[in-house]
């Protein structure tokens, strides 16, 4: 019986460097109450899912006019537990130096103790049956454990406070690790709350794009077929999502006239979008060179149709273009970048510093079909203020790119020519 007994004690699973047997101690031998009082110290509260922690720190909504004079004093290290909750394991060690209710039962270790493996051992579910069977009450509602009832109970435990630190601190390391995992699991939940409801946006809303077309016409009717073909992306219908670029190219002419800024719906539900932002600035320089030419520039026209064979894409299946709008800065950019003047790796840079914004090329019959102007949403654009944005931007955007292209940074080795 007495060798049953001592295998008992041995734990069948430990770390490594212990091998003495485990001791049985009642609580009463390790621990004391405390009665100490104050009432000037921090709230500490005990729940059974989150140990001991600020009251400042719960939802709960604390009464500013009770009174905290007969409040027990906790030292940090302190186990404090819910006298009429403890069967469900509202128990734990105190890291908090504050007060708790009178309600609480603080029980004071010995030396023999380390605090933190007690927070674990105290509620092992065969302890909380037996606080549950020498609590006194008539229901588990009005059950109360007090503190002698407490010290009787008979524990198993290490005699090696080494020991009780290693399991103290593992447990301690798993329970940040699942708090580290839960606020992870909440934070992936707040994620797939947010993209469901996006999801939702784009299937009611986001389908429907709001896009706007600069004119120096009030009245403006987008039919298909019409366009020319030298613009951009050939023929076609244009518009950007910026409404302040809309207003530039609403008076870009030399004519002085207020120009006027429509406002559309496009439906992009099954429309097929080639988006030139996903592809490389080279496939973007090739389609431009299918539409626009310099006619100035010989080597230009000769070796665009080489270029535009290794680098183009076809995009005639597509509904919508959606790409970055070329404008007289783009040019002087294309000639000089033909001319062998511009790395490749700075041109990305050049068309950024060109501010050329994006626009959308309606393309087909059903894109047509799918697009329509908004009511009431017609804007009258003065002349004279964004007739001079416009102007001014083509400016800086030219002196923003030479100041590039004699830069360091262009290094004039891998140019257009080495490309083909």
């Amino acid at each position: 019986m007495a060798e049953q007994h001592e295998k008992a004690l041995v734990p069948q699973i430990r770390f490594t460097g212990f091998t003495d047997p485990w001791e049985q101690r009642k609580l009463g031998e390790l621990f004391e109450e405390s009665d100490e009082r104050a009432s000037d110290r921090e709230i500490l509260s005990v729940s059974v899912a989150n140990g001991i922690y600020p009251a400042s720190e719960s939802d709960r909504e604390t009464n500013p006019g009770a009174s905290l004079a007969n409040y027990k004093v906790v030292h940090s290290g302190d186990v404090v537990y819910n006298s009429m909750r403890m069967w469900q394991g509202a128990v734990d060690a105190s890291r908090y130096d504050g007060i708790v209710s009178p309600a609480y039962v603080v029980a004071k270790p010995n030396s023999e103790v380390y605090a933190r493996f007690f927070a674990r051992l105290l509620r092992q579910p065969m302890l909380l049956k037996q606080y549950q069977q020498v609590s006194q009450g008539n229901s588990k509602d009005t059950q109360v454990l007090k503190f002698d009832d407490f010290a009787s109970i008979e524990i198993s435990m290490p005699a090696s406070e080494n020991e009780q630190r290693r399991i103290g601190a593992f447990f301690d390391r798993l329970d940040s690790l699942i708090t580290l995992h839960q606020r992870k699991l909440e934070l992936l939940r707040n994620i797939k709350k947010i993209h469901a409801r996006q999801d939702v946006c784009i299937g009611v809303f986001m389908a429907i794009i709001t896009l706007f077309h600069g004119s120096p016409y009030e009245s403006v009717t987008p039919e298909y077929g019409l366009g020319n073909d030298k613009h951009d992306y050939g023929r076609g219908f244009y518009l950007t999502a910026n409404v302040e670029l809309a207003k530039e190219w609403a008076v870009c002419r030399p004519d002085e006239s207020n120009g006027w800024v429509h406002q559309y719906e496009l439906d992009t539900n099954g429309l097929r979008i080639l988006d030139f932002q996903e592809h490389s600035v080279l496939t973007w320089l090739a389609e431009l060179m299918k539409h626009r030419d310099a006619a100035d520039s010989k080597r230009y026209r000769v070796l665009a149709a080489k270029f535009i064979a290794k680098y183009g894409i076809d995009a005639s299946g597509y509904d919508v273009i959606k790409g970055w709008r070329a404008n007289a800065s783009y040019f002087y950019i294309a000639k000089e970048f033909v001319r062998d003047n511009v790395d490749v790796d700075i041109l990305e840079e050049l068309l950024s510093l060109g501010g050329l914004g994006i626009q959308y090329c309606v393309k087909t019959a059903k894109a047509y079909r799918q697009l329509r102007e908004v009511p009431n949403g017609l804007l009258s654009v003065s002349y004279s203020e964004f007739n001079d944005k416009y102007n001014q931007r083509d400016v800086e955007a030219r002196q923003n790119m030479r100041d590039l292209i004699d830069s360091d940074a262009n290094t004039v080795t891998n140019v257009f020519s080495t490309l083909l």
